[in-house]
């Protein structure tokens, strides 16, 4: 996410081994064909990991890959995980090398990547003053196929982020908020988004695109315990600035950032509610990490 110190791997794990590289003749390189996964490692344990794992096996058989080994993974994120208070861990499972054209060979196994990468350090005051966000001009494609898994193609995200360099946009802004073709807000460039209205909870469906997040499960569940109503619902940008003019408050989540509220998009102040303080009080709680 901008703003986030980005630092280098510790440690990397291809099929179980050491190593730095892949198969020249990866599906993954060559057409983005796998899913991958970005979890939090937290006192040695890999935070809400049957979670992810979980989110990896529905995209799996939506892409219809199959033979992953999960014992060797489960045991491959253990060892990552071991001794490691703060940290990030990537999982990457392409359908594995071979075949030339988009027609995949049989007889083929998937490529499991573990990556382990230090805890990135936020935005100073981030938790308690919030952040500044932007509306991206890259529109995201409609596919109802892909819409909810993390798979590997990622230009669309890749494009928006770059939009800030080629427009020179203030680094302090650290997110940007992503609609689709139709011009429905769908999620932030690597975040879900919610805006918050006294007790009511309000996020993009994410029917045609859009990451289904697992902190975006998480706080359905904790909606449901401070006696809050989370809905999803088609926002367009008119609706958004319509309920900005309401008040409502605005937040992002992820699993490595867990809740970020928004001060200001685009130049407009956005207030903090007290209903978003408390979601982020629980979710930390929940997460163990502050």
């Amino acid at each position: 996410m901008p703003g986030v110190t980005h630092s280098e791997p510790v440690a990397i794990l291809v099929d179980g081994e050491p190593a730095a590289s892949l198969n020249a003749l990866d599906r993954g390189l060559h057409y983005g064909d796998g899913l991958f996964e970005t979890m939090a490692l937290v006192d040695g344990d890999v935070l809400w990991a049957e979670d992810h794992l979980r989110r990896l096996a529905q995209g799996m058989d939506r892409l219809g890959i199959t033979g992953l080994d999960m014992p060797a993974l489960h045991a491959e994120m253990a060892r990552l995980a071991e001794g490691v208070a703060r940290g990030v861990l990537k999982l990457i499972v392409t359908r594995g090398a071979g075949g030339r054209g988009y027609g995949p060979p049989g007889g083929i196994s998937p490529t499991r990547v573990l990556i382990r990468y230090p805890w990135p350090a936020p935005p100073a005051g981030v938790m308690e003053d919030g952040v500044r966000l932007r509306c991206c001009e890259t529109p995201l494609g409609r596919n109802p196929r892909l819409a909810g898994i993390k798979h590997l193609n990622r230009l669309e995200q890749v494009l928006a982020r770059r939009e800030w360099e080629e427009r020179g946009i203030d680094a302090d802004i650290v997110e940007g908020l992503m609609f689709d073709e139709k011009g429905l807000l769908i999620e932030g460039v690597s975040s879900n988004v919610f805006l918050c209205r006294g007790d009511t909870i309000l996020t993009p469906r994410l029917d045609h695109c859009g990451v289904r997040g697992i902190v975006r499960q998480k706080l359905s569940e904790i909606a449901t315990i401070l006696s809050m109503q989370l809905i999803e619902k088609d926002i367009d940008r008119g609706g958004l600035e319509a309920l900005l003019d309401e008040g409502a408050g605005l937040f992002l989540t992820n699993s490595l950032i867990g809740l970020w509220p928004a001060r200001e998009l685009d130049g407009r102040a956005i207030p903090i509610p007290d209903a978003v303080r408390r979601l982020q009080a629980a979710l930390a709680r929940q997460r163990g990490v502050s």
